[in-house]
């Protein structure tokens, strides 16, 4: 059933399906307002938008609209078809052909792998921290390099959203040019909790805590310091503090926005 949803200072059209719970929540501004905001100050006319991990399309159909261009991933497979049929949804309004979607994740690698989910799927947490989860699906991945190469113009500034439920502490590393590139601003979600749930199930609690603060130190490592590194509320993000956090009380933040003016 179509269904206008208005969020921020957009609207765009869902096919409501099984979550009509989350649109609910999303209209009445319960749903990551921050993400919005940060999109409406970071996402211009000129951007390359990157949305990973764009489950059903809240974030693909709101960027897609600021944005000269943009690109969206989602391997998990229930989910993607949902995506697919929201961005249908919207064929005939002026930005719908700025936006492209892929049924595949963004890795290190490039090379497929097992993802983990409910037995349902598309209930936004799978992960591929989980591969032994109720549902298993085998997806594809390209490399975030190997996308910007194919879609960036010259010289245009690129927007890059990560929510991928864990897979960033693998991610990172392997994308530092990205996150140091200056037309590039990057706004990456940890997953704190999953990435230690994934390490009590395999370790124990001695080894899964040094996992978790280990992956936490190699995340911290791979961000360019010396270009601004915020908070989703606009405060500056320091270094020291950051480690002391994350090594005295395992404490890390949500959200990580990198090179924003």
């Amino acid at each position: 059933m179509p269904r206008s949803i208005a969020v921020g200072k957009r609207t765009y059209v869902v096919e409501i399906g099984a979550h009509r719970r989350f649109w609910d929540r999303l209209l009445r501004g319960e749903w990551e307002p921050e993400t919005f905001a940060i999109f409406e100050r970071y996402i211009t006319s000129r951007s390359l938008f990157v949305d990973i991990g764009a489950w059903i399309g809240p974030t693909a159909l709101y960027g897609a609209q600021l944005a000269q261009q943009c690109i969206a991933f989602e391997p998990d497979p229930v989910a993607f078809a949902e995506l697919r049929a929201n961005v249908a949804a919207n064929a005939g309004q002026a930005w719908a052909d700025r936006i492209a979607i892929h049924e595949c994740a963004i890795n290190k690698d490039g090379k497929s792998f097992t993802l983990g989910g409910s037995a349902e799927g598309a209930d936004s947490t799978s992960s591929a921290l989980f591969p032994d989860r109720e549902s298993q699906w085998t997806v594809r991945a390209k490399r975030l390099g190997d996308v910007l190469a194919a879609n960036r113009k010259l010289g245009q500034p690129v927007f890059i959203k990560i929510d991928i439920e864990g897979g960033e502490y693998d991610l990172l590393p392997a994308i530092r040019d990205v996150l140091a590139d200056s037309l590039v601003t990057t706004y990456i979600s940890f997953h704190p909790a999953m990435l230690l749930e994934a390490a009590s199930r395999a370790n124990q609690p001695d080894r899964a805590q040094e996992i978790f603060v280990d992956q936490h130190l190699k995340a911290i490592d791979s961000l360019p310091w010396s270009r601004n590194i915020k908070a989703r509320d606009g405060s500056r993000v320091d270094k020291a503090a950051l480690l002391d956090g994350i090594r005295r009380q395992g404490t890390f933040p949500k959200e990580i926005l990198v090179g924003a003016p």
